[in-house]
C-alpha cells in the first residue's frame, strides 16, 4: 500500500519550571451553518433595547451562517437594500446559548470573518470591536476602512474577558457595518469559545501511557500494531519525561483523551462510520488524510497558517496539555504533528496499519524536522 504521510517543518524550544495547566476549549456558538441567529436587515432601527436579552426579536428574519451577500459561500443572504445603488449601512444580528457556571470560563475566543466592521455585545454590553470608530456608534456609521481580498476572507481570533457572561441565558448582539454606501458585499461569520484552565503542576502522564509516551519521545516512533492509549502526550520532539512520568515542554502538550474531547470524539466517529469500513484500505486512507487536511487547515491555506500557529502555541500554551481535538479552536489551524497524530487515531479506528513517525527517526532528510505517518 503507498505511503501517507501529512508533513510540516517544526521547531521546538525548551522552558523549564513553567506552570501548567489543562486548556479546554467550550463551544458555546458554533460557526457557519450550524450557527442559529436572527437578523434585522429592513434598513429600520432595532430600537434601543435590541443587545439586551429581554429584547423581543421574533419579528426578525432567522438564519444561519456565513451571512451577507456577493459572496460565493454565502448560506443565508442579507438584503442590500438602500435603494439606486446604496447599501444598506448597518445590520443586525442577534443569537442565544446558555451557560451553566460561567466562572470555569478565563477569557472568551471570538472566531470571525466580518465585512467590513462590526461591534459585539454580550447581555447588552459592549463586548469587542473591530475595523469601527472609537466613540458612539451611530446606525449610520461607516466602518474605519474597506475591507478587500484577501484580508476580507481571513477569520480572525481575539481573546476576551468572560466576565459579562451570565448563569443560564446569553445573547451576543451583532451589528455589522459596511464601509461605505457603494458596497459589492457584505459577510460575518463567527463563532464563540469559552476557554478554561484546570489547575495543577507539571502534567503528569498516566500510569497506562507512559509506555507509549516514552516510546514516542525517544525512539519517534509508534508502530502500526500499538494504539495510542488515553492520556498519551506529545510535546514535540524536545519533550522531557522523567522516571515518575512528569513531562515538560517548551510546545503545547497535545493530549489524547477520548472521553473528554468532543472533537476527537466526532473524528473517530466519523473514522469507524459503516461509509468508511465499506471502502478499500487505499480509499480509506485517502478519506481520512483529506478529512485531516480539512480540520487542520486555515481558511488562507496552509503556508501562511502554519508558522502563526508554531509560534501562537508555543507562546500560548509552552507546556501546557491541550485536547487535540482543540486545536482548530483555539488557532484556526494545524501543524505536521498535530495531523499526523489525528491520522493514526483515525486509521486505528478505522482498521488500517498506520505508524506514527517523527522526524529525528531520520528515514531521509525530507522527513528530518517533520512528523509523518507511514501506510
Amino acid at each position: 500500500m503507498p505511503k501517507m504521510m501529512v508533513m510540516a517543518t517544526i521547531c521546538c524550544f525548551l522552558f523549564i519550571g513553567l506552570p501548567v495547566q489543562l486548556i479546554r476549549a467550550e463551544i458555546l456558538i458554533p460557526r457557519g451553518k450550524e450557527s442559529r441567529w436572527s437578523f434585522k436587515d429592513d434598513g429600520k432601527e432595532p430600537g434601543a433595547n435590541w443587545k439586551k436579552p429581554g429584547f423581543d426579536d421574533s419579528q426578525w428574519r432567522r438564519g444561519a451562517g456565513p451571512f451577507g451577500f456577493g459572496e460565493a459561500d454565502i448560506a443565508t443572504v442579507v438584503r442590500p437594500g438602500g435603494g439606486e445603488g446604496a447599501v444598506r449601512t448597518t445590520t443586525y444580528f442577534r443569537t442565544t446559548f446558555d451557560v451553566c457556571s460561567p466562572a470555569v470560563f478565563t477569557h472568551l475566543l471570538l472566531t470571525v470573518r466580518a465585512d467590513d466592521g462590526y461591534v459585539a455585545y454580550l447581555n447588552g454590553t459592549e463586548l469587542h470591536r473591530w475595523n469601527m470608530p472609537q466613540g458612539k456608534v451611530m446606525p449610520d456609521s461607516y466602518a474605519a476602512e474597506w475591507r478587500s481580498a484577501p484580508l476580507e476572507e481571513l477569520y480572525q481570533r481575539f481573546f476576551l474577558t468572560s466576565e459579562g457572561l451570565a448563569r443560564g441565558h446569553n445573547v451576543l448582539a451583532i451589528e455589522l457595518h459596511q464601509g461605505g454606501k457603494e458596497s459589492s458585499d457584505l459577510y460575518l461569520d463567527l463563532a464563540l469559545a469559552g476557554i478554561s484552565k484546570d489547575a495543577g503542576g507539571r502534567p503528569l502522564v498516566p500510569a497506562g501511557a507512559r509506555e507509549v509516551t516514552r516510546l514516542f519521545n525517544k525512539a519517534h516512533y509508534i508502530g502500526p500494531n500499538t494504539q495510542i492509549p488515553d492520556g498519551f502526550l506529545d510535546g514535540g520532539r524536545s519533550m522531557q519525561v522523567d522516571e515518575f512520568g512528569y513531562v515538560i515542554s517548551g510546545r503545547e502538550l497535545l493530549l489524547v483523551d477520548r472521553r473528554n474531547d468532543g472533537q476527537l470524539t466526532e473524528h473517530l466517529r466519523y473514522a469507524r462510520s459503516q461509509g468508511m469500513l465499506k471502502l478499500n484500505e487505499l480509499d480509506r486512507a485517502t478519506r481520512i488524510a483529506r478529512y485531516v487536511d480539512q480540520v487542520f487547515t486555515a481558511s488562507e491555506g496552509r503556508s501562511a497558517s502554519e508558522y502563526r500557529t508554531r509560534q501562537y502555541l508555543a507562546d500560548r500554551y509552552s507546556s501546557q496539555e491541550v485536547l487535540l481535538g482543540d486545536v482548530p479552536l483555539l488557532c484556526g489551524a494545524g501543524v505536521c504533528r498535530h495531523r499526523a497524530l489525528l491520522f493514526k487515531l483515525m486509521a486505528d479506528e478505522a482498521g488500517l496499519n498506520a505508524a506514527l513517525v517523527r522526524g529525528n527517526l531520520g528515514i531521509d532528510e525530507a522527513t528530518a524536522r517533520g512528523a509523518v505517518v507511514f501506510m
